[in-house]
């Protein structure tokens, strides 16, 4: 039954250099700033766009620019597999400061939706508490807890947590309190 079975497997030999760079981002510039979705190939040709260059300057220049139209890339979930992948693919010419800005913005997407569930499950347990004194201090300890998780990850003062958090004023010295 098995000796039945036929699989036709087609290769495909496809060259770096019979592609242009400048008109893969000139296209996924254009379908991002429409605020269209990448697709599997999109992303592919994001992440390889850089080795389509002859010069390592010119390399090194694409992946800048790879890492700067990145930006405009809304999906997390996509965003969180092109830049590792800009990484991997490109690790040979990718600069060093570079790498660090897309290793840093790949940790604060992640980091990033750790405090808005953080901040989410502080707002679900103040409203969950009847008391009105008890809802103000569940949110208080919530966002205490959120500046001293950033004030950690990021090695930054508590002022400076707190304004990335947006902590208002009236909440401000009770959170230092806390910390």
């Amino acid at each position: 039954m098995l000796d039945d079975i036929f699989y036709v497997v087609q290769v495909d030999t496809a060259f770096l250099s019979d592609l242009s760079g400048d008109d893969i981002y000139r296209r996924l510039t254009e379908k991002l700033q429409q605020g269209q979705p990448l697709d599997d190939t999109d992303c592919m040709q994001f992440m390889i766009a850089p080795l389509t260059y002859k010069a390592q300057e010119d390399k090194q220049a694409a992946v800048r620019r790879a890492y700067a139209l990145s930006d405009l890339i809304t999906d997390e979930e996509t965003l969180n597999f092109v830049l590792p992948g800009i990484i991997v693919f490109c690790e040979k010419v990718i600069d060093e400061q570079t790498y660090i800005r897309m290793r840093e913005r790949i940790r604060m997407t992640r980091m990033g939706r750790e405090f808005e569930e953080e901040k989410r499950a502080a707002v679900e347990k103040a409203l969950a508490d009847s008391a009105p004194k008890w809802e103000a201090q569940g949110e208080t300890k919530g966002t205490a807890k959120a500046v001293r998780a950033l004030m950690a990850s990021m090695k930054v003062t508590a002022k400076e947590a707190m304004d990335m958090l947006s902590v208002p004023d009236t909440m401000r010295q009770t959170v230092l309190m806390m910390l």
